[in-house]
């Protein structure tokens, strides 16, 4: 006789967390101002993520199993052979717990949005300015308990067989006990993806200023990120198991007697883990393509002045700056110009005297030139 025992109990608990803050694009310009005046542009911008993840878990898993093929008797038989033959005995237990498994991934890139700082077409002697500073805060927090109780009792019995006061030969022969427990836990898991930063690209222009102009762009980021993870686990497994192929008896028979025992074959496998397991990527912003640098468009020279001298017009400054902020460091990038001044320029009568100047040396020389070798004087025109 062969029984045959399976028991399986699976426990799966998994939190899935996606989270992508929402990304934001801010557009900053100072321009058309007039001379002397003071304009500046302040802002201030803070994004915090907070992500928050209990697990709890209580289990408890209580199996017991009984299989007997023994506790057979054959007494006070008269004439022939008395035989007891008992069937083995095959047992199977198996438990799995997988439990709190969180998986979390925050994203706040790609694609990214444009912010554009942008001086532009201010007048002379102007004093433009744009402040910007970014503050972005991300705080993750998983706690995971779990309490994990496996109680495993079990017996098994193809003996305790009687044979007596019996007048033939007697023989007993018990069969085999094959048991197996298996006892999987697997507690405490985080899975956590963190890509985080500066979710925008950044374009900074400072052109076409006039002169004396005073024009800067300050940038300050701050990325922080925080994670916690707490776990906690007790697991107890408990496993009580009686396996009997003996405890046989034969008394009194007139005969011969025989008993045989059968094997015992008992294994036993706990398995604890992974337990309290962690991985953790902390990643800058998805890279994006840069873009070729664009110069625009070349200032058209200034037209010739004519007359009276008159004051220096026009002048212009440009530049440009950036920064960029990861983990808990702070960047500050200054990009600032002042505006060229042009010399004065007055009427052309010097230019006209020069040319005149220059035009009458040049015919000398060719007159000279052309009649060859000037005359000696005659000594008879010499006088003292």
């Amino acid at each position: 006789m062969i029984r045959k025992i399976l028991l399986t109990g699976t426990t799966i608990l998994v939190s899935l967390l996606l989270v992508r803050p929402s990304a934001f694009a801010l557009e900053l310009v100072v321009s058309g101002n007039g001379e002397g005046s003071d304009n500046e542009i302040q802002v201030q911008v803070e994004q915090e993520t907070n992500v928050q993840q209990s697990n709890e878990a209580d289990v408890s898993n209580e199996v017991n199993t009984e299989a007997d093929t023994g506790n057979n008797e054959a007494n006070d038989n008269t004439g022939g052979e008395v035989q007891i033959q008992t069937g083995d005995i095959e047992t199977e237990t198996s438990i799995t717990n997988n439990l709190n498994t969180s998986m979390i991934g925050v994203s706040e890139c790609c694609p990214q949005e444009v912010t554009n700082l942008v001086i532009d077409g201010n007048g002379t002697d102007s004093q433009n300015a744009i402040d910007l500073s970014v503050t972005n805060k991300t705080n993750i927090s998983v706690n995971q308990k779990a309490n994990v109780t496996n109680w495993v009792q079990g017996s098994s019995n193809t003996g305790n067989n009687t044979a007596s006061g019996n007048s033939g030969n007697v023989t007993i022969q018990t069969g085999n006990i094959i048991g197996e427990v298996s006892i999987s836990n697997s507690v405490n898991h985080a899975d956590i993806d963190v890509a985080s930063g500066w979710g925008a690209q950044l374009k900074i222009k400072i052109t076409g200023n006039g002169s004396g102009s005073t024009n800067s762009i300050r940038i300050k980021l701050d990325n922080a990120i925080t994670i916690e993870k707490e776990d906690l686990a007790n697991i107890d497994n408990i496993i009580i198991w009686d396996a009997n192929t003996g405890e046989n008896e034969a008394n009194d028979n007139l005969g011969d007697v025989a008993i045989s025992t059968g094997d015992i074959a008992l294994v036993i496998d706990i398995q604890n883990g992974p337990i309290n397991t962690n991985r953790i990527a902390v990643a800058g912003c998805c890279p994006s393509p840069q873009e070729p640098f664009d110069p625009g468009e070349p200032l058209a020279p200034p037209p010739p002045v004519g007359g009276a001298p008159s004051d220096g017009d026009g002048g212009n400054g440009n530049g440009n700056g950036n920064g960029n902020g990861n983990g808990d460091e702070e960047d500050e990038v200054l990009a600032a110009a002042a505006g060229a001044i042009l010399p004065a320029t007055g009427s052309l009568w010097w230019l006209l005297a020069l040319i005149a100047n220059i035009a009458t040396f040049l015919m000398g020389m060719y007159l000279r030139l052309r009649s060859g070798r000037s005359p000696g004087l005659s000594p008879s025109s010499h006088r003292a």
